[in-house]
């Protein structure tokens, strides 16, 4: 029995479904291209990018790391950075700031190791300098008399290794695969493309160089040749061979060759050691006293009158009494070879020629009236009130005070009259301990000035950009044991060669401090001041201190990406998530970290939050699936439900950043292809919450003529770095409305789209045309606008698809507004049997009007006349005009196989 059915399609904005046809929504379609998924205006063609500027100077930019930063209303900023590169161009315009950089900040960019820029760098922003960290230069803290200073003259090698490989014939089997291997410092690294030119090859060897000698100066390549400038103590190996997969001959690709030269380096000599020295006062002065300064077994005394004596009050002076200790020592010069030097009420003894001795001090009150202090003091109490400037004294505390650490003080002079002192004992750092974090080693900073000599057509502030070693703060107090350098730090051997590599993985501002993610350890800063980890003292917890925890993390990828939400601050590593509280105050004794689930996440991109709620992405062997990471009722643990289980095989590729679009409900998902290459398309969900649920969820592509290298939101607009036949350039997208039509009364949807005037003329092969329209010219690409629909279904009345019978479509009517142009398509297999194009044209309209663009608004019904499983349904919009659909309904006959009981 057969009927005739019809059914509505109320909207087509909830996007592709890979679901069965049969158990999509009528609202979600086969595929999507272009479109923008309104729920007000309904399913109209995506707004053009708008070209800005073309960006010179950008050559390779997909081995660019970029990222965006809004300084205020008028200043944002694109920053490219990579291997030993980094430019600043205004987000806005395009304009090429002046980056001036420092030898040793343009060595920290070189890369080390096979990782992509996009993974390796992180830049993190304040007001006017932005932290530049490359994760895969190794942290060193320096050794006690390392200098980073630059002497005016050095001795040093430079090994010079040379990639011969053009002095071979390539041999021509093509059952052969050709392929380089290099053994460097014992490990061994395959080159696998034998085709790439020496030259190539070299600059690749270099980077497994400086990876595996970190502590070399500089490595770098002039065409098939590298320079290893080697510090002392270092001599580094370096093979390789020429091979095939069978049958091979090997071949030596190169020699080391150590020279000789002069040039500037980083030098490690021995510390120069406080000479052993100690300081004698007397503490309480009482009569008839004897006071004795023991040197090296050679007993010196003095003793003070009786009570009754006629000098009895002026023999109690210490400073007399001191002058007197004074005598006793340096009258028996010879037997115990000390020198005694008065400083007010202080003798300041060492033994000539700077050798060590011992010093006692004893007098008749129980030792407890006069001291001795040499290398150490049991506590403040026995440290006399003035000393000599520099002199250094552990305070080890009594032996009862077993939670006491020991610390360290020394004298500063304020004033000193040649024979007496006035200063004070300050906290200070154990002689002999090194001090500085290498800074070449850490994290740059990228700092905003301005100049007046920069000041320029597109640059009116004459704005410049410095880059250089960030001056992070050095060790003031403590040793190795109570302040030592944070775990980020690698450890090193006697000549400052690092033994074991410790990297920065991530960085963070978090309550009011900067943290660094380093393996699995968790380190913050001071309190309000970024650039130091080091305590400020010893003697007592500050809750300002820096903190340094380790990780509850048990595999070895590190954590690499952190996220600050709803006051809480999240970790993610490949397997294991994690949350990071505290009490009221954030400090060592009160942070607590919890493992929250264990999922496995693509750490590529960064985790992001959207409506409230965060979300992270996990990678198949081909396919990304998005996640949504919520909370379960009061418990600690989290659960990720997938956003994508409509499209588990629709995000192919690497997602290297999603860039979430509040206001529009958007979230723009950026990809590369699996071996890094930028590809021409930008993934689109339509999101849309009310209250707690989910109602669009609609996901499409945008694709583009040119490749996709970066995206951004800047001042609610998309910019996009574009990359096209002819050049780099900036674009950008308003995505909220068109100011053209607004403007013009119609669109132009030209990508890359720009005014020209009526002489311009296409270069040749340029693939942009020109439009035209009441003496305004526009050119551009022309981009296509796609929607496909799913296969239709009768439905009942809980809109379950009823597959039962046979449907024979009859007519498609599309409701639409604002249009002036689309095609419809019905295709049979891969054939095309019907077409029909919808031009805006209606006899009478006044719309059609000469000059003006027509766009109507009303019904258009599409003769179709096929099964409905054997037809394929497209609407296309190839044209510089809009085409917006709110509403489509079919119609046909359906014929039952059985009947109903």
């Amino acid at each position: 029995m057969s009927e005739l059915v019809s059914q509505s399609i109320n909207n087509m904005q909830n996007g592709v479904s890979q679901q069965s046809a049969a158990l999509r929504f009528s609202s979600q379609c086969e595929d999507q291209l272009n479109c923008r998924n309104d729920p007000v205006d309904g399913m109209g063609k995506r707004f053009n990018t708008s070209h800005v500027a073309a960006l010179s100077g950008i050559t390779d930019p997909s081995s660019y790391h970029i990222d965006t930063f809004e300084r205020d209303e008028t200043e944002q900023y694109k920053m490219f950075v990579k291997n030993g590169v980094m430019k600043v161009r205004d987000a806005g315009t395009g304009f090429d700031y002046t980056v001036t950089a420092d030898s040793d900040a343009l060595r920290y960019l070189a890369l080390r190791g096979d990782i992509s820029e996009h993974r390796a760098y992180q830049l993190l922003n304040t007001i006017d300098t932005t932290f530049v960290l490359n994760k895969t230069v190794p942290v060193r803290g320096l050794k006690p008399g390392e200098s980073v200073s630059e002497p005016t003259s050095a001795v040093a090698r430079t090994a010079i290794v040379t990639i011969a490989k053009h002095k071979y014939a390539e041999a021509a089997n093509p059952d052969y695969t050709y392929f380089l291997t290099f053994t460097i410092n014992g490990t061994e690294y395959t080159y696998n493309d034998a085709s790439a030119s020496s030259s190539v090859i070299a600059a690749q060897v270099a980077t497994w160089i400086d990876t595996e000698y970190p502590t070399a100066l500089s490595v770098t390549t002039s065409g098939h040749e590298i320079r290893v400038s080697i510090p002392s103590g270092l001599t580094p190996t370096i093979s390789g061979i020429w091979d095939v997969t069978e049958n091979g001959t090997e071949h030596p690709l190169g020699t080391g060759t150590v020279t000789t030269l002069t040039y500037h380096d980083t030098t490690v000599t021995a510390p120069a050691a406080d000479a052993p020295a100690a300081l004698w006062y007397i503490k309480q002065a009482d009569y008839k006293t004897t006071y004795s300064v023991i040197l090296n077994g050679t007993t010196c005394s003095i003793e003070t009158p009786e009570a009754t004596s006629a000098r009895a009050r002026a023999g109690l002076d210490t400073m007399n009494l001191t002058g007197q200790m004074l005598t006793a020592i340096n009258g028996l010069t010879g037997s115990h070879g000390c020198t005694a030097v008065q400083h007010g009420n202080v003798l300041y003894i060492k033994r000539n020629a700077n050798d060590d001795f011992s010093c006692i001090a004893h007098d008749d009150l129980g030792d407890r009236a006069s001291y001795a202090v040499k290398e150490w003091a049991s506590s403040m109490d026995e440290i006399p009130p003035n000393g000599i400037e520099g002199f250094r004294v552990e305070i080890r505390g009594e032996a009862s005070d077993v939670d006491v650490d020991p610390y360290h003080i020394m004298y500063t002079e304020l004033a000193n009259d040649g024979t007496q002192t006035a200063g004070v004992w300050k906290e200070t750092v154990k002689s002999g301990v090194g001090t500085k974090l290498d800074n070449r080693t850490m994290p740059l900073s990228l700092t905003r000035g301005q100049d007046a000599g920069e000041i320029a057509a597109g640059n009116p502030l004459g704005i410049k950009f410095t880059l250089s070693s960030t001056p992070f703060a050095e060790r003031t107090v403590g040793d190795e044991i109570t302040a030592p350098y944070p775990s980020f730090t690698s450890t090193t051997d006697a000549n400052g060669l690092v033994t074991a590599q410790r990297h920065i993985k991530s960085m963070v501002f978090h309550k009011n401090r900067l943290g660094c993610i380093a393996d699995e350890n968790l380190i913050f800063s001071e309190t309000g001041e970024y650039l130091n980890f080091f305590p400020t003292t010893v003697v007592t917890t500050l809750d300002a201190d820096p903190i340094d925890v380790a990780l509850n993390i048990n595999e070895v990828a590190p954590v690499e990406h952190t996220l600050q939400h709803a006051g809480k601050l999240f970790l993610f590593a490949p397997k294991t998530q994690m949350v990071v509280t505290s009490g009221d105050v954030f400090n060592a004794d009160s942070i607590d970290i919890d493992v929250l689930s264990n999922y496995r996440v693509d750490t590529t991109v960064a985790p992001f939050v959207h409506e409230g709620t965060i979300h992270f992405w996990s990678k198949g062997t081909k396919y990304s699936t998005l996640n949504e990471y919520l909370p379960q009722g009061d418990s600690e643990r989290y659960k990720a439900l997938p956003i994508t289980p409509h499209v588990p095989t629709y995000v192919e590729g690497q997602v290297i950043r999603t860039l979430p679009v509040q206001r529009e409900n958007l979230l723009l998902h950026l990809t590369r292809s699996d071996n890094g290459n930028a590809e021409n398309h930008v993934y689109v969900t339509n999101i849309m919450m009310q209250g707690a649920e989910r109602v669009q969820n609609a996901w499409q592509k945008w694709t583009f003529t040119g490749k996709i290298i970066d995206m951004a939101l800047v001042k609610n607009k998309l910019s996009l770095v574009v990359e096209h036949t002819d050049g780099v350039f900036l674009e950008e997208i308003t995505l909220s409305h068109d100011p053209l039509k607004e403007e013009l009364g119609f669109p132009v949807f030209l990508d890359r789209r720009e005014e020209v005037d009526e002489n311009f003329t296409l270069p040749g092969g340029d693939t942009r045309v020109i439009y035209e329209n009441k003496g305004r010219y526009w050119t551009g690409f022309r981009y296509q606008q796609k929607y496909e629909f799913s296969e239709f279904f009768v439905r009942d009345g809980e809109r379950k698809a009823i597959t039962g019978g046979r449907l024979q479509l009859r007519y498609l009517e599309l409701g639409f507004h604002d249009t002036t142009n689309f095609t419809v398509t019905m295709t049979r297999g891969n054939q095309a049997f019907r077409t029909k194009n919808y031009e805006g044209l209606v006899i009478g309209s006044l719309q059609y009007l000469l000059g003006e663009v027509p766009t109507e608004t009303g019904t258009e019904r599409f003769p179709i006349h096929t099964r409905s499983s054997n037809v394929t349904i497209t609407i296309t919009n190839d044209t510089e005009h809009d085409a917006v659909f709110h509403a489509a309904e079919w119609e046909g006959t359906y014929t039952r196989r059985t009947r109903r009981m």
